[in-house]
Formats: C-alpha cells, sequence, structure tokens
C-alpha cells in the first residue's frame, strides 16, 4: 500500500523550495517567547503559549495545510529537499 503524497492538495507555492524558508521564520517568529518549558505538557497548559499555538494553527491552516501533521510532513520533505539543493549547488561551484 503506497502512502500518500504529502504535497498532494497543498497549494503550488508551497510547493516551492523558496517559500520554505520565509514559512518557518514566520512559524518561529510566532511561536517566540520570553520564557522556556522544560516538558511539553507544561508548554501545552501555559496560558502565555495557548494563543501563540492558536496563531500558528491559524497561520498553516490559511496557507493550506489540512493539519499540523501535514506541516510536519512537508517541513520533513521540503528539509530534505533543501539539503539536496544546497549539495547541488556546492558540486556546480
Amino acid at each position: 500500500m503506497t502512502q500518500p503524497n504529502v504535497l498532494d492538495g497543498l497549494p503550488e507555492e508551497l510547493k516551492e523550495l523558496d517559500q520554505y524558508e520565509t514559512i518557518e521564520r514566520r512559524v518561529a517568529e510566532i511561536m517566540k517567547a520570553d520564557h522556556k518549558h522544560t516538558k511539553v505538557g507544561a508548554f501545552m497548559k501555559c496560558k502565555k503559549c495557548q494563543p501563540k499555538m492558536a496563531e500558528r494553527r491559524t497561520y498553516l491552516q490559511d496557507l493550506g495545510f489540512k493539519d499540523y501533521h501535514q506541516y510536519l510532513k512537508w517541513k520533513q520533505v521540503m528539509g530534505i529537499m533543501k539539503q539536496i539543493d544546497n549539495e547541488t549547488k556546492e558540486k556546480a561551484q
């Protein structure tokens, strides 16, 4: 049984490697905080972090991601593509 392509159903602009870094920077900006959590549970319950998680969820949905899992898979695929692109550029020099 073949697994579905993580890029299926995503808007074309999300399939462009140039968008990867822009999106990752924006997600990092949204989640930036003045404190840290040692456990995931504390992060999930944090009153300061909950609005950030909601903003991230809305941002990702507005981009065209169906859910957070699809975003994580997209991030993994795009990271691999970026690595291959960098290696190709290095070999060309």
